[in-house]
This record gives C-alpha cells, sequence and structure tokens, in this order.
C-alpha cells in the first residue's frame, strides 16, 4: 500500500516505511540471541531491506529528507548492532582476563 498525498508525494509513504523499518529491526534484535555482527546484517538485509526497497521504483523520490529518513533506519541498526557485538566482545575480554589472572 502506497500513501500519496494531494501533490502526489510520497513523504507519508517514506514516513510509514521507515515505521515498519524500525518495528523490524527492533524485533531481530530481540529475537535474534547470537549477537555476531555478521548474523545480524544478514537477518536485515533479509527481512528489513525488502520492506523498504520494495516497489521503489513506483515511489522512488528525490527529496533529500526521504532519502535520509529510510537510511536512518540503517544507521541505527548498524549502530546498535556493532556497539552490542563490541559490548559483548569486550566483556568477554574482560572475563578470559581475569580467568587467567
Amino acid at each position: 500500500m502506497q500513501y500519496i498525498d494531494s501533490q502526489l508525494n510520497f513523504t507519508d509513504h517514506v514516513a510509514h516505511l521507515a515505521v515498519k523499518g524500525y518495528r523490524m529491526t527492533n524485533l531481530i534484535l530481540k529475537c535474534f540471541k547470537l549477537r555476531d555482527s555478521s548474523c545480524l546484517v544478514r537477518a536485515f538485509i533479509t527481512y528489513v531491506r525488502p520492506r523498504l526497497e520494495y516497489c521503489s521504483v513506483a515511489w522512488n523520490s528525490l527529496l533529500v529528507k526521504n532519502i535520509e529518513e529510510l537510511e536512518k533506519v540503517q544507521r541505527r541498526f548498524t549502530e546498535i548492532a556493532i556497539d552490542e557485538t563490541a559490548h559483548i566482545v569486550s566483556d568477554f575480554l574482560h572475563y578470559s582476563w581475569k580467568v587467567w589472572n
């Protein structure tokens, strides 16, 4: 379903896609217990990107704010996935350091 205003502007549609992307991103981060960054990225590419890119030829916009809104979904996911992975690795290294000493 596409949301179009009276001026044939797809800003509402892009906002709806971004909300769906954030929801799927949160679902991936909740459901996947394994925090391997390659696994999380593969899940994002499989489940979120198709929703963001579906039928993009029809609603493709040249408005920078629409493009940035969709890119924010990916940026937020990568920040969280990389940060959590780095946090887990640092905890593991800290724990293994205690075990060896």
